[in-house]
Formats: C-alpha cells, structure tokens, sequence
C-alpha cells in the first residue's frame, strides 16, 4: 500500500474525516484494476522499502519512502474497532481473480496459485519456494 497522505486532496481528506493532528493517513490500495483510498491511523504503518531503486543513497529518510508495510496487533476485537477495519474488510472480499480467466498459467503452475484473494475451502492459496 502506498501512502498519499501528502498528495490527498482536501476533499479526499474530508470524506476520510482527517482532520490536522488526528494521528490518520490516506493509503490507496489497488487489487485488480480496482483502486481505493482508506483512512488508517498512522501508528500502524511502517515505512518499507520495496527496490533499491527507492534508495536516494546512503542517507535514507523515513519521510522519502513511498511505500508502507501494515503491522496490527492479533487482537481482531481492538481492531474492529479502529479506522483501519474497513481496509481490512476491502482487503478480504472476494473478487475475480485475472488468472481465472485460464488464459496463462499461474506463475507457479496452475491457475491462481499465487492470488491473495483466490480461496479454496477455507484455506488461502499461497506461493510455494
């Protein structure tokens, strides 16, 4: 996820209800084609650094790093209850997944091995190295 916090519109910011001092970022999240903007609270995200090609130089500023990493306490309850939920439940709704269209196959052979949101049973599908 990246964080747009400094490049948010003030009218993003008003239909997040971030207001100065509130201790929230803007995030935009992309899965699929499809794109949305979340408020979350700050203390959450982590910067992260995806390619060296981020790196300016040896000097790296937390501030420069686009990209951030989001790191919650187990407790689902506490959470539920913090802005970051609705992220959450954007992130595990179901939707088509681009290998279902069988046109390729996975990357790790097969359709959809690797595909965050492709379920079978309960069980999430990951990656095997």
């Amino acid at each position: 996820m990246q964080d747009v916090t400094a490049g948010a519109s003030d009218n993003l910011r008003r239909q997040l209800k971030i207001t100065p001092n509130s201790g929230l970022s803007v995030i935009v999240a992309s899965a699929h084609g499809e794109e949305a903007y979340f408020a979350v609270e700050e203390r959450f995200l982590l910067p992260l650094i995806k390619t060296p090609r981020e790196v300016d130089g040896y000097l790296i500023r937390e501030e420069s790093l686009r990209w951030r990493v989001l790191l919650l306490p187990p407790d689902k309850d506490y959470i539920d209850k913090l802005k970051v939920a609705r992220y959450i439940r954007w992130g595990e709704k179901p939707r088509a997944c681009s290998s279902d269209l069988r046109s390729k196959p996975g990357r790790y052979g097969g359709a959809c091995r690797n595909c965050c949101h492709h379920k079978f049973g309960s069980a999430v599908l990951r990656p095997a190295f």
